[in-house]
Order: C-alpha cells, then structure tokens, then sequence
C-alpha cells in the first residue's frame, strides 16, 4: 500500500484539564493537571489513493520509559502561540496511574498571563493541549492491511498551551476514565469542525484582550505619570498654569523624575551658586559651611534631622556637580568633565562624602531593630589572634584552711581547648563619575544605610544561629563536645508549648545547675534575667509577665509567680522555641577595642577616575561562654 501523507506526521497533541482533586495554590500560581492518559483519540488522515479519509485510534503507552522529557522547562503557552512570551512553566512532571500528570505554574512577571490564571481559578478556562513528538509507534493492521490502531510506544513532551478545547476527552478532572464507545466518522467530521471554528473565534478573542489589556495599562500608566507629576507640582507649590508643569503633563515622554531635574535646575538658577566660595572662610566657618552642606545631603536623601544647620536651605538646591565644583575652587563658566575630573581625583569632595556617610552610620545603627544586644554580654579584643577559654579548675570551690604555718594552696587554671577571634564582614560600593553627574546622593546614602541595616542584622543573625545550631553553626560544640542545649547539661526541656508550668521546669533546671570539680559539687544559684520568644508566643509571654493574676484563669484570685520577673524579648528567628537566660554565662559578641559604639566603620578609597571606592567593614565574633546561663524548650511545632 502506498504511505499515507498527513501533515506533521510525527507530533501528538493531548488535551488536559485542571486536576479538581487537587488543591489550587494561589500564591505559588501552581494548578495540577492531568497531561494524557491512555485512552485512544481518534486520528484522521487524508489517503489520495482513494480520496477518503481514512481513521483510526492513538493510544499513547504511559510508562517511565515510554514518556521523554529533554528539556529542562516545558513552557505553558497561550492557543499555541509560540511566537508569545510563555505564560508559565510546566514541572513536577510524572506517570501516575498510566496517567502523566504535572504542574502547571503561571507566571508572575508577564501580564498576559493574568486573565488566564483568573479564569482558571473561576474554572471558565481549564483545559490543556500539551504537544508532543512520535519517536518509536507501532501499528496493528487487519486482514486487509488497513490500520486499526496506532500505539506510541515512545514519544517526547515538547510544550503545553491552555486552550477551549484538548484533544483528550478522558485527561483531567473527574473524567471517567474508560475508553468509551466507538465515534461514528460523522460525529468526528462535526467535532473535528466544531473545533476548528471555536479555535478561529478563541483566536480572535484572544487577539482582543490582549489590545484591551494594552490599552488598559496605558491608560492606567499615563494616568499614574500624571498623577505623580501634579503631587510633585503641588509639594513645590507650582502653579497649574506653569509652563513648565504643563509640558511635562503632555509630553507622555515626560515622568516625575524628569520634571523634578528641571525644577531643582530652576531653583538653582534662582539662587546665585550654592551660597559659598572656596578660600574666603575662616576654619570655623568651612566647618559650619560643610555642616551645613552635609545636612542638606542627608535631607535630600530623605533623612530625618532633630536640629539640621541654620544654613541648610541656602544647599538644598544645589547639585552634586555644584557642590563639587566650589570645592575644587571652579567657576560657574567651568566645564563639567573638568568639575567631575577635579572631584574624583582630589580630597575635598571625596572626604565631604566619607563624614556624610559617616553621619549615616550614627544616625541610622540604633533605630534597627535587632535583639541580640538586649541580653548578650559583650567582649572586646586587642587583636584578631584566637582567645582561648579558661576553666577556673580550682576557684569555683570552697576555700582550704589555713595551716599552722600559713601555708596556702596555689590556685591552678586549665585551659579547656575551646578558643575564638573576631573576624572581619563587609561589603563595598563604588561612587562613579556617572553617579556624580546624574546627582545620585540619595542612591549612594541610602545603600550606605542599605549596608548599615546589614551589618547589625548579620551580628543578630550569628547569634541566633549559635544559639539555634544553625547555619554557620550547626555543629558548634561546648567543650564537652555537646551542643549548648543537651539533657546531659540539664538545659533543654521536654518539647511544650508555653505556660506558667513549662516556663518554671526551664526556670528549676537554671537554678539547679551545679559548677563541680570532681571532688564536689558548688550550687552556682544562677537567676535568669531574660525571657526570648518568638511572634508565635508573644502574646502569651506578655500575659504571663504582664499579668497580676494567673493566666490560666481557673481559680480567681491566684497571684501569677511570672509577673515581671523577666525582661521579655521578642525574636522572630526562635518561631515556636522559647529561652531563659542569665545576665551573663550566655553568648557573648566580642569587638576590637577602640570601636565606639561597636559599629562599621565606614572606609573611603579614592580610585581616581574609576570612581570613590566605599567600604563599610563589621569586626565582629561570637561565642557561647557557659551553657548553665541558658535553658531552652523547642516548643511545639
């Protein structure tokens, strides 16, 4: 017989639908679906020979080695347009039941994937047509050679694309998935022109939300653009009849930023300069002057001051490359290039930068939020050399008697082979000439408070990994070679939520901890000083602290023993976990000696034309010094 001609001959397409049966995640945007199944679909071709249209069943073989998936992401499209961005992706692909079913993730970042996933969602939209390509099939002919069913015995998923209508009637929700009765030829010819037509119709509608959806977000955009625009206006006090406030408005090129560039140009050219000249000041006054010009700085940054300069109005307008060039000693008629080249190459504008930056660092370290300083106890060091810990073997005792003749034994300490040093963190931020002349001061400062933020949630974030075994510390061990909390250092209690009952067991273990040295035993009488807590028992910590009576509410009158015996700290990083702790014999966080405040210290590097080199660098180490000072619950889960 002669070979059948048929368009695309090699490639297979499915239907599928939404999985009902599973749940719809629509934070992740995820939707199970059900690929295909093994249920035969009607395929027809055209046979010249004869001039009819000879059919048959397709039966997809669903096994792990009939199923071929080379790509690494399988995209979701939209009627098959390939020539469109994907809206989503399709994983977690697998047989099931001889049923391959997978994933189905739309996309957040393309718009167009919107309205589908809505639809979706309001199961208006729930089919799939996954495409795919025939690599080994096998035919079973009858009697007179004539094909009576194809089996696909191998194929590949090439993509999948959400449709009205797939091709698979049994794939997908509920579908009763038993091969039906026999199709007669006519009901195929009607399904097979049903759908062509809805596919012509989906198409066009298609095409007409997407112009619908365009037109929507430029109108909302031009909206927003003028909306910000005229806020702009009217915090400067502009009139709506300015010109310059009207061209923006109709110009749809314009935005808010633009604008703003030229009204701060039109309120430097009201102005004369920037108020100062380089060399006619005394040093008093060149301070009060960089006083002043660093306050402006700061505001424009959007910084809050208590008690900005006197002067600072007479700065407020002027630009980077104004500043810079009095700096230089310039003229107004100066060249630019040859201000930026002057800025970056001497000391005044760079130092003027590093003290505002400076200023940031002590504005800024105290308003973040952050624990560990709360209940920490803190250490300092000459040097970055280790510093090893030291057993008082011999003091924690009882003393000797004196003997006759005044003799006295000689206290001994041991070392006990736990050490630790402070090392350094950072990051750094180059200051460009392009960032000079596009007059991003509110870029620099505020990534220099960017890695402010940073620098203290870094020494938060070691500490309550120490003091959680996580991360870097995972596997951090006492000098018994135990973890801080272990029931052989009676420090870790029976999992429990929190309550008056399990908070005194934690408060007992603490107070029954014993120094000994292996001749006795020393009651160390330890008190804790701090309750932490994560946000999921704040609230029951604040009525167990706050709270005059007890909290369980079952006899009136009870006086409640935990009202404000314990500073309370609130750490989201403990979530169900809950942790007494003593003034001292907890964590401690060493520094190096001389660091005021136990901040960054924020470095400057002048690479010339290549730009001011900025470097914020955090000298910090963090130990446990004794287990005793702490008792923790995990909580209940």
């Amino acid at each position: 017989m002669p070979k059948k001609m048929k368009p695309n001959e090699n490639m297979i397409f499915r239907g599928a639908t939404v999985d009902d049966d599973a749940t719809i995640n629509e934070e992740e945007r995820r939707v199970p679906i059900v690929i295909s199944t093994e249920a035969p679909v009607t395929m027809c071709e055209w046979n010249r020979r004869n001039y009819e249209t000879d059919c048959y069943p397709q039966v997809l073989v669903h096994t792990d080695d009939s199923v071929v998936v080379n790509r690494e992401i399988v995209k979701l499209l939209l009627n098959h347009h390939a020539h469109s961005l994907p809206i989503g992706r399709i994983e977690n692909i697998r047989i099931e039941d001889k049923k391959l079913k997978a994933d189905a993730i739309f996309s957040k970042a393309n718009p167009d994937a919107e309205v589908p996933w809505q639809m979706v969602i309001e199961k208006t939209l729930d089919e799939i047509s996954v495409g795919g390509r025939i690599i080994e099939k096998s035919e079973v002919r009858d009697e007179n050679d004539k094909v009576t069913q194809v089996n696909v015995t191998k194929w590949e998923l090439l993509e999948a694309s959400l449709v009205v209508m797939g091709a698979d009637t049994n794939a997908g929700v509920n579908r009763n998935l038993n091969i039906g009765d026999d199709v007669s030829l006519e009901e195929i010819r009607r399904e097979i022109q049903s759908t062509t037509l809805m596919s012509k119709q989906e198409k066009l509608e298609n095409e007409a939300l997407k112009l619908e959806n365009k037109d929507l977000k430029r109108k909302a955009f031009e909206r927003d653009r003028k909306d910000k625009i005229t806020a702009l206006a009217r915090h400067h006090n502009i009139e709506d009849e300015n010109e310059v406030l009207k061209r923006h408005l109709n110009d749809t090129n314009k935005t808010e930023n633009d604008f703003a560039k030229e009204l701060l140009e039109m309120k430097r050219t009201e102005q004369v300069g920037v108020g100062f000249q380089r060399g006619k000041e005394s040093g008093n006054e060149s301070e009060e002057i960089a006083r002043a010009v660093s306050d402006s700085l700061l505001m424009r940054a959007g910084f809050n001051l208590n008690s900005p300069h006197d002067n600072v109005a007479r700065y407020s307008s002027a630009s980077l490359l104004d500043i810079a060039r009095v700096l230089g000693g310039q003229p107004d008629n100066f060249n630019r290039e040859d201000i930026v080249k002057r800025a970056m190459t001497t000391a005044a504008f760079p130092n003027l930068l590093l003290s505002t930056s400076q200023r940031v660092l002590e504005q800024s370290w105290d308003e973040i939020a952050t624990t560990y300083q709360i209940w920490t106890q803190t250490e300092y060091f000459t040097d970055f050399r280790p510093k090893q810990y030291i057993e008082r073997k011999s003091i924690l005792g009882t003393f000797d008697e004196v003997q006759e003749k005044g003799e006295r034994k000689h206290v001994t300490f041991e070392e006990n082979g736990r050490s630790w040093a402070i090392k350094s963190y950072g990051e750094k931020l180059l200051f460009t000439r392009q960032m000079l002349i596009n007059d991003d001061i509110g870029a620099l400062l505020g990534i220099i408070k960017d890695f402010i933020d940073k620098a203290k949630r870094t020494i938060n974030t070691h500490v309550y990994d120490m003091l959680l075994g996580e991360g870097l510390y995972k596997n951090y061990k006492m000098g018994d070679s135990k973890a801080i909390f272990h029931a052989d250092h009676n420090n870790l209690g029976t999992a429990a939520t929190l309550s008056e009952e399990s908070l005194e067991k934690l408060d007992t273990m603490m107070g029954e901890q014993v120094y000994t040295d292996g001749k006795e035993e020393i009651a160390l009488n330890i008190t804790p000083e701090f309750l932490l807590v994560g946000r999921k028992n704040r609230l029951t910590a604040r009525k167990l602290l706050g709270s005059t009576a007890s909290i369980d509410g079952k006899n009136a009158g009870v006086v409640n023993p935990f009202n404000n015996l314990y500073t309370l700290v609130e750490e989201q990083r403990l979530k169900d976990a809950y942790i007494l702790a003593a003034k001292t014999r907890t964590i401690a966080v060493g520094f190096l000696a001389g660091n005021t405040g136990n901040m960054p210290i924020v470095e400057m590097t002048n690479k010339g034309l290549d730009g001011i080199e900025f470097n914020v660098e955090l000298d910090f180490g963090v130990s446990a010094t004794d287990y005793r000072g702490m008792a923790k619950n995990k909580g209940v889960a």
